[in-house]
């Protein structure tokens, strides 16, 4: 899985392995860049990346994180997603700060083939774009045609040359709404975003919602909770159930939190669980894998005002049982000064020794885990000087099978990495 992000002058990309280990780290810094929004895996185990700046650009990397090319095109865009084509090229969509849509076209080697403006009356934005069933492309938002109109959703469908062959605006139930995500069903599309109450003073409720291939709507639903929650992603599992990622804003809690769905195909949830870090944290994508796991990102905030953050990646099972994968820290561009280190012997039975690093004088705490999430053994926890220090696991009373251990300094977690105990 690949991960983007960055802020002024500066974008980067990370590359995790399926337990959440750092592959590789790429920091692209440029004046015409503000942070990257959006990227997508390319066949040889790279990626595409674009976002905001100045110029609007992209970048394409190899697969173990150098540059393969970077361009800057005609216009200014702040690009929201991004898709592979048909033909090997990639097309992105967004806005260009003006209240204007935009969407770019590039070959394979980033040439431009057409970026295209789509303005309306007073504001359009695309936030998602597939590849449409037939040819051409679909893409998603939100339009407003006054200061004062509360805004549809928008569907749109365009050709391979830019050209718009329908558009669709809808309300949901009455409300203004802003679609976020979309993903391609049976003949179908599926939906995702925010809708907005004026009479009940809400920011927003998140909804789903179907068309046919034509944009015809089939099937909407606003997904009301107590708690505020804001709405981030959403994709196919199979026809009928679909992972759908939030935030979560509980009125009686400082923070906010991540939550995941996993919902039928008429809106209903089957799973639900909030992700609680005692911080900010935000899963901005989700990821069905081929083995019914699903993989999520996004970030965590902590620190004074929250100034400090990390990306943070969970995976979980077809029912959302967890183990934290890992948090990187984005404001240091570093994995953490604090380390552990992988055990020795490994595989192991029964004993095996796991080496850490302590930097700053802190509250450390090193903790086992089994493949359900479920924590089985503390080795450490206390206040540890600076030092590098050992502990040992013992295994002769649990099963053979993988087992994980995780690092955490004053209640952030730093690092988890996996073990095999084989008896």
């Amino acid at each position: 899985m690949i991960y983007v992000g960055g802020t002024t002058q500066q974008a980067l990309a990370l590359k995790i392995t399926p337990y959440g280990d750092t592959l590789w780290l790429r920091i692209i810094e440029n004046f015409s860049i503000s942070g990257a929004y959006c990227g997508i895996a390319t066949d040889d185990g790279g990626c595409v990346i674009t976002g905001d700046g100045i110029a609007n650009f992209a970048v394409r990397l190899n697969s173990n994180g150098s540059i393969r090319w970077t361009k800057f095109y005609n216009s200014s865009s702040k690009n929201n997603d991004i898709k592979r084509t048909t033909d090997g090229g990639f097309v992105f969509c967004g806005n260009n700060g003006n209240f204007t849509a935009y969407v770019t076209k590039i070959d394979s080697s980033g040439n431009l083939i057409w970026e295209k403006p789509f303005p309306s009356g007073f504001d359009r934005s695309f936030f998602s774009i597939i590849n449409a069933e037939d040819s051409g492309f679909i893409v998603s938002g939100t339009v407003s045609e006054t200061e004062l109109d509360s805004g549809k959703a928008l569907i749109m469908k365009i050709d391979n040359s830019g050209v718009i062959r329908w558009e669709k605006r809808y309300t949901i139930k009455g409300q203004g709404a802003t679609i976020l995500a979309s993903d391609v069903l049976d003949s179908s599309y599926l939906f995702g975003g925010t809708s907005s109450d004026i009479t009940l003073n809400s920011d927003g409720s998140t909804f789903i919602c179907k068309t046919d291939i034509n944009g015809n709507l089939t099937y909407s639903k606003i997904i009301y909770t107590p708690e505020q929650e804001y709405f981030y992603d959403i994709k196919k599992i199979n026809r009928d159930k679909y992972v759908m990622a939030v935030r979560i804003d509980q009125n009686s809690q400082v923070y906010d939190n991540a939550k995941l769905y996993i919902i039928n195909s008429t809106g209903g949830a089957i799973y639900e669980k909030i992700f609680f870090n005692n911080r900010f944290s935000a899963f901005r994508s989700v990821l069905p894998l081929s083995n019914g796991d699903i993989l999520a990102a996004g970030i965590f905030e902590f620190g004074p005002a929250f100034r400090q953050r990390d990306i943070y990646a969970v995976r979980t099972d077809s029912m959302l049982n967890s183990l934290p994968l890992s948090i990187n820290n984005e404001s240091t561009l570093i994995h953490g000064n604090y380390k552990v280190f992988q055990n020795y012997p490994n595989p192991f039975n029964p004993v095996t020794t796991i080496d850490y690093l302590v930097i700053k004088p802190a509250i450390i705490s090193l903790k086992v885990y089994n493949v359900q999430g479920k924590e089985i053994s503390i080795l450490v926890n206390k206040f540890l000087s600076v030092g590098n220090y050992k502990v040992e696991f013992l295994g002769e009373s649990f099963l053979s099978g993988i087992y994980f251990y995780q690092l955490l300094v004053n209640g952030v977690l730093i690092e988890t990495k996996k073990m095999i105990l084989i008896k």
